[in-house]
């Protein structure tokens, strides 16, 4: 608080003394220098993070303000920075696998394939014959992605989905065909 009682003043009085030091610092800078430079990195930021990279296996989906505008393929593109321009990327060219009943292990190269095997795991394997004997059935599901746009906004949890989908289509399949 100042003399007046007023703690406003002692704000403004800092900032004003705060400011003398900076430009005891710097004393060759005139302001107008400052602002220029805050300026010129503020804009080398912005049109940094205006490009992005598609990779040769993907597809970028780029929304403005939350709305679809449009797809790109692979390479180096252009979009409008920061919050206005958004981009997420599609694995469209890649086959993508969902494994049921196992997990495969990541291994390094000449090293034989591992999986875990644990009793969550089981769970979704088990399953009920026609003629009510159980069995453990385990099996993968291949899939690529046709249209990156559906599947990021038509769908939700498209992973989940794609995994529910498959398991009652294998139960279905289990109960009808192996009990006859």
């Amino acid at each position: 608080m100042n003399s007046r009682g007023d703690p406003d003043d002692d704000r403004s009085d800092d900032l004003r003394g705060l400011a003398r030091r900076a430009r005891g610092l710097l004393p060759g800078l005139r302001p107008g220098f400052i602002g220029i430079g805050v300026a010129a990195v503020l804009l080398l930021i912005l049109l940094l993070s205006s490009w992005f990279t598609v990779q040769p296996e993907e597809t970028g989906v780029v929304q403005r303000f939350g709305a679809v505008v449009r797809s790109v393929g692979p390479g180096l593109h252009f979009k409008l920075p920061y919050g206005i321009e958004t981009v997420q990327l599609v694995p469209t060219a890649r086959v993508l696998k969902e494994e049921f009943g196992f997990r495969t292990v990541a291994s390094r190269p000449g090293q034989r394939t591992q999986y875990a095997d644990d009793k969550a795991l089981k769970d979704e394997s088990l399953m009920l014959t026609g003629d009510l004997n159980v069995i453990d059935v385990q099996w993968i599901v291949q899939y690529r992605i046709e249209d990156p746009v559906r599947y990021l906004f038509r769908v939700r949890e498209p992973q989940q989905t794609i995994r529910d989908i498959a398991e009652a289509v294998m139960r279905r399949i289990v109960g009808n065909r192996l009990g006859s």
